[in-house]
């Protein structure tokens, strides 16, 4: 099974003015600089080495000069239910451990339970104001694959169906597509569950797998479909399998900007990595309290 090209050079440097308005501001640089960048650092690549893997390399550096050296990680503190304690601690031991303090109190009474909500807390809606209009939706499929990509190039599918296993390969790097997570199409929404591996085409041939696809595969210019030799009945009707080229067709048309996206995510990463180097954590110190646990009595069974 053969899709449309993949996508042309020249709308990668479209994709990437075109979000540019987010990410000159992460850089620190004014739009048209941004731009320039972009566009010098994606045409002078020559034209004899513009392989995914190639133009990947070339994206990375592009994204990481934009990207601030370093990176504080964002604190996401989850909200705690307040408590009501009534009880007080019975036995304390205090240790030092790790340059922190870690304290253990053996408590008495109740453990402590939920605050009631304040009244009011809660508003009720009428009925009369949930009769909105329905909304007309579109199907929705989710798709659990395993994947495996070869040096950035071919992806090995993997899925399960009705107690088979089904495997394909395709020609393009499903690494830019963890992000995604959901893709609509005018008929269908499509939630993408992805685990992805990588290997090597060298580590796979060792393997003298028959099935492997050959080089001719993995450079074809147009995105290609190779269910492999021995898959079980029933491939076609499998919903994975129907939902391929939606999601193919998708991959095609924002090829560049999921390389992108991922470049920069990547560079963030490493910025973040390099704040948390320098800026290395402090222990905290910590509380840990115990309830004795009560056994009903022999009268209360």
């Amino acid at each position: 099974m053969m899709l449309p090209p993949k996508t042309p050079k020249t709308l990668f440097i479209i994709a990437l003015k075109l979000s540019s308005v987010a990410m000159f501001c992460l850089g620190g640089i004014s739009h048209d600089v941004w731009a320039e960048k972009v566009e010098s650092a994606v045409t002078s690549t020559p034209q004899a080495a513009t392989t995914p893997l190639e133009q990947l390399t070339e994206v990375e550096r592009l994204a990481a000069s934009l990207v601030p050296q370093q990176i504080a990680p964002a604190e996401v503190l989850s909200p705690r239910p307040a408590l009501v304690n009534s009880s007080r601690a019975v036995q304390q031991r205090t240790v030092i451990q790790g340059g922190r303090t870690v304290t253990t109190q053996l408590m008495d009474g109740p453990p402590p339970v939920m605050a009631p909500k304040a009244e009011g807390e809660k508003k009720r809606v009428g009925l009369e104001e949930n009769k909105a209009k329905p909304v007309e939706r579109k199907p929705h499929v989710a798709l659990f694959l395993s994947n495996t990509v070869y040096d950035h190039a071919v992806t090995e599918m993997r899925w399960t169906h009705q107690e088979r296993t089904y495997r394909v390969f395709v020609n393009v790097d499903f690494n830019l597509l963890r992000g995604a997570g959901h893709i609509s199409t005018e008929k269908t929404d499509y939630t993408l569950v992805l685990g992805v591996g990588e290997d090597t085409w060298q580590h796979a041939k060792s393997q003298n797998r028959k099935d492997f696809p050959g080089s001719d595969f993995f450079s074809a210019k147009d995105i290609l479909i190779l269910p492999a030799k021995e898959n079980p009945p029933g491939l076609d009707d499998t919903p994975e399998f129907k939902a391929l080229p939606d999601v193919l067709s998708y991959y095609a048309a924002n090829e560049h900007q999921l390389r992108w996206d991922q470049a920069v995510l990547k560079a963030e990463n490493a910025a973040r990595q390099r704040w948390r180097e320098a800026h290395p954590e402090k222990p905290k110190d910590a509380v840990i309290q115990f309830w004795p646990v009560t056994r009903p009595s022999a009268s209360s069974k």
